[in-house]
């Protein structure tokens, strides 16, 4: 018997050893893989071919195939390799990897996740097979399992950055915008797509109201490409932020220009023709994305906004309900596994209603709720804290609760509490009482101390709002323009901005100290001889006790102070002072400040 190295073919010629057939294979997979690698497919396409030759179901000469397939867009071909790779090598990840690629691109989602799991429990340190399922997982609105791999891969690598900005946009999603805003600074200088996790970022500094770092950002990705529609939104939206109009509407006319039908473009540009007086083109621009998408609830509610502004409440209603699934509505409650009241019979009935949006709104709205009371229902009124003492016992008809659980009771329906006025059908601001429905307590002995000493009119003044609130720009007055009004003589000031910390000038008496609440902001606002204020929950309550009170209103005010007049539907006591001009105060304090005048000097009469 002769060795395999003596043996012959029938056809005389040596038979190749098992070893050398082995060293030949291993040659041609390197060389394929390598000129691959480089690149040069005609060449790897000829190595694989001959490798195939000698070895049929050789996993890398069919990988190498898919590759190439791939390189060349015939993805159907190159599916039909990495399957044939799969079959040879079943535990070889890559090939796993590949066809969970191209299941992503096509829709399969379901597919893709379990060749990539497969991948995985070859390759558990894979990064890359980690990335894609994280990618399947979005596709299919898995957030969790798509966190889980993202964060799997910034164990191993903290820099990543498409993992960084991909979970800096689950932390948007959730409203996190400090920790989204960590994890975007990495991305960006990682690499990243950098114009990506920079809007992003740009995008979360609009979120925390940071909107002169948005627009620089945006400005800065405009100077690399003048023509991309998301920075020109994004920018046009900072500038809005910023109460600079023009700029905003620059922008947003830009991508207009380049993108007609953008659906965000049309009803941003709307938005920032109403906040110019501009109503008509307001109009149009949500009219025209509602034409091509008759579903987006910020265009919706726009547009509902819009109406409600100009006095047409019958039609704003529907609209304005689309707020609640507008991006940017902050729900407090979550979700309830109750009936939304829609008008159906309440007698017997018990019905919870839900606070929503600024402490303004809850005192606004409470008016409505003793009309569901008289349908028959048993109501309770879910509250902030802050106003629960306020509310208690106050609104007709009604319980008030503790916020933090109102679900503790068996209801049959629940509502929220700006969606009453359009379920009760008050279909024009006449329809609104404007009497008072809120009485004060007694002032703490702290405040009644305080306020003793005190010589001449005791006027309240607030002057800013919430700085947290996204249009307080245009409804805050710097102090430094308040002049005509504070230098009047006769006037004791007591400061009424409890909500931020401000520098209180020295000539006003501050007794933020001693307040604690809502129903203590009512005992001090009814212990004064006027309440002059920006258009905040200042506002609201004043009106709600009805103690004198004059607004100072922008060019173009929140909906619920309609267009020109000086009185309002919504309560008898107040008085509005308005802007004739955007962006200044200058006209209306000289108005407010020859009144008061006039008021002091007659003693507050």
């Amino acid at each position: 018997m002769t060795s395999n190295d003596d043996a012959t073919s029938q056809g005389g010629g040596a038979i190749p050893s098992a070893e050398s057939i082995k060293n030949l294979v291993d040659q041609a997979e390197r060389m394929g893989t390598q000129v691959l690698a480089d690149g040069n497919f005609n060449q790897a396409e000829t190595v694989f071919k001959e490798l195939l030759s000698v070895d049929g179901t050789n996993a890398i000469a069919l990988n190498g195939f898919g590759l190439i397939a791939i390189a060349r867009d015939e993805v159907p071909s190159a599916e039909l390799f990495f399957r044939d790779a799969v079959r040879s090598a079943p535990d070889w990840a890559e090939p796993h990897s590949h066809l969970g690629a191209i299941y992503i691109k096509q829709g399969r989602h379901r597919r893709a996740i379990r060749e990539l799991n497969k991948a995985l429990a070859n390759a558990p340190d894979d990064i890359d097979v980690h990335y894609l399922l994280a990618s399947a997982y979005q596709q299919t609105n898995m957030l969790p399992a798509q966190e889980k791999h993202l964060r799997e891969i910034l164990l191993r690598e903290p820099t990543h950055g498409s993992a960084n900005n991909d979970l800096g946009c689950i932390e948007i999603l959730r409203g996190n915008a400090s920790e989204a805003e960590k994890l975007l600074r990495v991305a960006i200088k990682s690499k990243a797509p950098k114009s990506s996790a920079s809007k992003n970022l740009a995008n979360v500094l609009l979120m925390k109201g940071d909107a002169v770092g948005a627009e620089a950002i945006f400005s800065d990705i405009l100077k690399e490409d003048q023509k991309d529609i998301e920075a020109l939104i994004g920018h046009a939206s900072a500038n809005r932020r910023l109460n600079d109009l023009e700029a905003a509407l620059l922008s947003a006319k830009r991508a207009l220009s380049l993108a007609p039908d953008n659906v965000a473009a049309l009803n941003l540009a709307g938005t920032i023709y109403r906040e110019l007086g501009d109503y008509d083109n307001a109009s149009k621009q949500l009219s025209a994305a509602l034409a091509i998408n008759s579903k987006d609830s910020s265009a919706l509610a726009n547009l509902g906004m819009l109406k409600l502004l100009k006095g047409d409440w019958a039609d704003a209603w529907p609209l304005y309900e689309s707020r609640l699934q507008a991006q940017d509505f902050k729900n407090p409650w979550g979700g309830f596994n109750l009936p939304t009241w829609r008008g159906e019979d309440l007698n017997g009935k018990r019905i919870l209603v839900l606070s929503e949006q600024g402490y303004g709104d809850s005192i606004q709205f409470a008016r409505f709720i003793p009309k569901v009371h008289k349908r028959g229902a048993e109501v309770a009124f879910a509250a902030q804290p802050e106003l629960t003492r306020l509310f208690d016992g106050q609104i007709g008809g009604a319980t008030v609760l503790d916020m933090a659980n109102p679900t503790q009771h068996k209801f049959d329906f629940c509502t929220l509490l700006m969606s009453l006025p359009g379920t009760l059908q008050i279909n024009d601001p006449a329809q609104v009482d404007g009497t008072p429905y809120l009485t004060a307590k007694a002032m703490n002995d702290a405040m009644a101390q305080r306020l003793a000493p005190l010589s001449g009119l005791k006027v309240g003044i607030n002057w800013q709002g919430n700085t947290a609130h996204k249009e307080d720009r245009k409804r805050s007055i710097p102090m430094d323009a308040l002049g005509a009004l504070t230098s009047i003589p006769g006037i004791s000031w007591i400061n009424l901005n409890f909500s931020n910390a401000v520098d209180v000038p020295d000539h006003f008496i501050d007794v933020s100290d001693v307040i604690n609440d809502f129903a203590d902001s009512a005992s001090l606002i009814n212990a004064l001889d006027l309440v002059i204020t920006v258009d905040t929950a200042t506002l609201h309550l004043a009106g709600a006790l009805g103690a004198p009170c004059w607004g100072l209103l922008p060019f173009v005010p929140d909906w619920r102070w309609g267009l020109d007049s000086e009185k309002t539907s919504w309560y008898d006591s107040v008085r509005l002072f308005r802007q004739d001009a955007l962006n200044d105060w200058s006209t209306a304090i000289d108005k407010a400040a020859g009144e008061l005048s006039t008021f002091a000097a007659n003693g507050g009469a």
